[in-house]
């Protein structure tokens, strides 16, 4: 990946509770330089607060609970200029959130990165999605964009199980299967599919290297097998035997044959690669007309389409689909 995707140190921001406690309104408002708080309706909970603060290079605005301890959603800047924008619990990032680090430019385009899924106390967890984009800065589309992302499952802010994809301007590859803590790739039972070549690997992967397995060839025009073969590798990734489609047990071949055509038909179904560069564009949209804005959370119009965009790593999933369509939800 394009990154090790490391955050912010540190997200806790220390407030004085026993003095805020002891100053604040009967109306619920408090405020100092760096602080202001007051009562909002919108929350849960009987007591909650909207708070601005902005001290030492670090600002978050968002929601307090009756303690003020941060909980809900909330936008927090970095020292570093990293941004996150989701849920809050016990003052960590919890729940449903959205990463992102900063843009840098660099020869004329614009390269950008970003993490949106579920989060477990400051670390990325369960499923999300990791995606990083360079592109023009005159020109910022679909078709001139390089794209690379992860789709699938976290463990302790680290890739485990999933779908990486990478786009270089119209070639493009999928790899599905699981990783090593370091990112690698690693798997007994992996998928690697080509487009330019329309061809799809299937068999074991160790540390990004193809070790053995079956080659699939397609005819992109009709969508059918041409051949299939089963081919054995050295560590410099040349062929070291290989076994042809006339010499394969006609039970393994046909069961290869039907689950990588399910595989490929999955993914050349719906346009995934465009899909993430669109979800990419709205959500880095809506963060930078308003990440700096309290109001935000009033606002009845942006504050549902906040959620629904801090959520939005669980709709269109290719890693779902594969698992469903492909295994029937056997993993």
């Amino acid at each position: 990946m394009a990154k090790e995707m490391k955050e912010g140190s540190e997200t806790t921001i220390f407030l004085d509770k026993e003095k805020i406690t002891s100053s604040i309104s009967k109306d619920g408002e408090y405020q100092t330089d760096e602080i202001k708080i007051r009562k909002w309706d919108g929350g849960e909970e009987t007591e909650s607060y909207l708070v601005e603060i902005d001290k030492s290079n670090i600002k978050f605005n968002g929601v307090l609970n009756k303690l003020f301890e941060r909980e809900g959603y909330g936008i927090h800047h970095f020292e570093n200029g990293d941004r996150y924008f989701g849920f809050f619990k016990d003052d960590k990032r919890n729940f449903n959130g959205i990463y992102f680090w900063p843009k840098e430019e660099k020869n004329g385009r614009i390269q950008s990165e970003m993490y949106y899924g579920f989060w477990k106390d400051n670390h990325k967890n369960s499923n999300g999605i990791y995606i990083w984009l360079d592109e023009p800065n005159t020109d910022q589309n679909f078709d001139n964009a390089n794209l690379e992302a992860y789709v699938g499952k976290f463990e302790d802010g680290t890739y485990s199980r999933g779908t990486y994809l990478q786009k270089t301007q119209d070639d493009y590859y999928l790899y599905y299967g699981k990783f090593t803590k370091n990112g690698l790739k690693n798997d007994d039972s992996g998928f690697f599919y080509s487009s330019n070549l329309d061809r799809l690997f299937h068999g074991t992967i160790i540390n990004d290297v193809f070790v053995k397995g079956y080659i699939v060839f397609f005819d992109s025009d009709a969508g059918t097998i041409q051949s299939i073969v089963y081919a054995n590798f050295d560590k410099d990734l040349k062929v070291t035997s290989i076994t042809l489609e006339k010499d394969l047990q006609q039970t393994e071949k046909e069961n290869e044959s039907q689950l990588c055509s399910r595989f490929r038909d999955v993914i050349l179904g719906i346009d995934y690669f465009g899909e993430l560069y669109q979800k990419v564009s709205d959500i880095s949209k809506f963060v930078d007309e308003n990440m700096g804005d309290v109001n935000v959370f009033n606002d009845q119009e942006k504050f549902p389409l906040m959620i629904k965009l801090a959520v939005a790593y669980s709709r269109n999933n290719i890693d779902k689909d594969i698992n469903s369509k492909v295994f029937e939800n056997k993993f």
